[in-house]
Parts: structure tokens; sequence; C-alpha cells
């Protein structure tokens, strides 16, 4: 009977235009930035993400914060992140110890700002995305740190991503709605990432603007489209039929 209705549930989906969607964190032996566009470059045998762009985030993104317990499978994603690499502090994982380390996961939750800062601060990022369908944006990210990096995320009640003057992605951490410190994430070892990417929508005023930023692998909106190319050439042929 479960069979049946697993079956049944994937056949409505199918059908309703909504596929799952892929929330996988890749693992990366080269440096990324959380907030950075470009795109995955696959190989055989490993895949890679190729920045292109650093968006300028003059507002504060907001960004949450969570830990967790290496498993098996994510401390062979950190394994082959730091091979070859000369890791002071290595992180020691064995499975029958039930104290086991932990690691961060950081997350973009403000979509709709970099939404908005993109269409309307970053003209050269924009008309990238403009071109390039196939472009996504790292919104997550896996990292290992010291324990101040933790304990400075642990007396914020609010996170927050911003570009500082050498186009570096800095976190801003709040209490009370006052800074009390900022933090470098590209001193920290990430081995992860996770990717989005971008909707464009047409506006009344007959212009090509990003709609939403969603998970990789989820579709846009029936009016919304991932290539923004066809909504040109619809905005082009509408105008030769007037």
């Amino acid at each position: 009977m479960k069979k049946i209705i697993a079956i049944i549930t994937l056949i409505m989906c199918v059908s309703c235009g909504v596929l799952p969607q892929k929330n996988n964190f890749y693992t990366t032996k080269t440096p990324v930035e959380l907030g950075v566009i470009g795109e995955k470059q696959k190989s055989l045998r490993k895949t890679v993400f190729q920045t292109f762009g650093v968006p300028k985030y003059d507002q504060k993104i907001k960004v949450s914060y969570s830990t967790h317990q290496f498993k098996k499978d994510t401390y062979k994603e950190y394994k082959k992140a730091i091979s070859g690499k000369d890791q002071t502090q290595k992180i020691i994982f064995n499975d029958s110890i039930p104290n086991k380390p932990f690691y961060t996961s950081i997350s973009v939750t403000d979509k709709v700002s970099i939404v908005s800062s993109i269409n309307e601060n970053n003209l050269s990022i924009f008309n990238y995305l403009k071109k390039s369908p196939e472009a996504t944006i790292i919104t997550g990210i896996k990292l290992t740190s010291g324990a101040p990096f933790l304990n400075q995320l642990k007396q914020s009640d609010a996170i927050y991503l911003q570009t500082d003057k050498y186009k570096k992605q800095r976190l801003l951490l709040f209490k009370n709605e006052k800074k009390i410190g900022e933090l470098d994430l590209s001193k920290e070892m990430i081995f992860g990432y996770q990717l989005s990417s971008f909707c464009w929508k047409t506006t009344k005023r007959r212009k090509i603007k990003i709609a939403t930023i969603v998970n990789e692998g989820q579709n846009c909106s029936n009016t919304t489209k991932r290539n923004a190319q066809e909504l040109e050439d619809k905005l082009t042929e509408n105008s030769f039929k007037f």
C-alpha cells in the first residue's frame, strides 16, 4: 500500500511540473564564498565551481547558521576537500566514539534582498546573468572552524552577509540590534557549498528582471523563466505584432 501511495505522489508531482529539489552540497578543494556567482564545471571525476562574479551587497543580507556532528559521509567530504592541503588543525573522526567533532553550516535566508541588490546595484553581474541561464549562486556553505569563530556566532542573535570595500564577503554579527563583531569566512576551512538558481520575469514596464532565487533543480513558476533570453525574445515578438 505504501508503494502505491508513493507512486501516486510521484505521478502527481510530475504532472504538476514539480520535481524533487536538489539540496546537494558539493565538495570543494578550492576557495569559495557565500553569495558569489558562477557556474558548475562538471567532469567525470569532480564538480568544480567557477566563480565569475562577486556581487556587491551594500545592504545587509540575513543568514543563519547551524552546527552538526560529523557523520561518515560528511567526514568523507571533508577529507576529500583537505586532501593535499597543509591543515594545521585537522578534524579527527571516529564513528565508534560518542563525542564526535562538529562542523558549521551557514545559509542565506534573505534571498529577496539578494535579488533586489543584483537587479538594482550590480549592473555587470545582472548583464552576465541575463546571458547565462546555467549560472548559479552559492547560498550555503559547510565549514570547520576554531572555537573563537563558533563562540562569536553563538553570542549573536542576528547574522548578516555584507561586502567590504575589498569585495570580500563578511559576516556581521549583531546582538540586541547592535553590531558586536565581524567574521572573515575566507579564513575558515570551507569544504562544501550549496547552489541556487535564478528565475526571471517581465515587469509591467516591459523590462526583464530577476524574479526570485530557487533551490538548484527547482522549477521556475509558470510566469517566470530560467532563461532570460526567452522573455527577451517574447518581448521582441510582441513588439513586431504591434
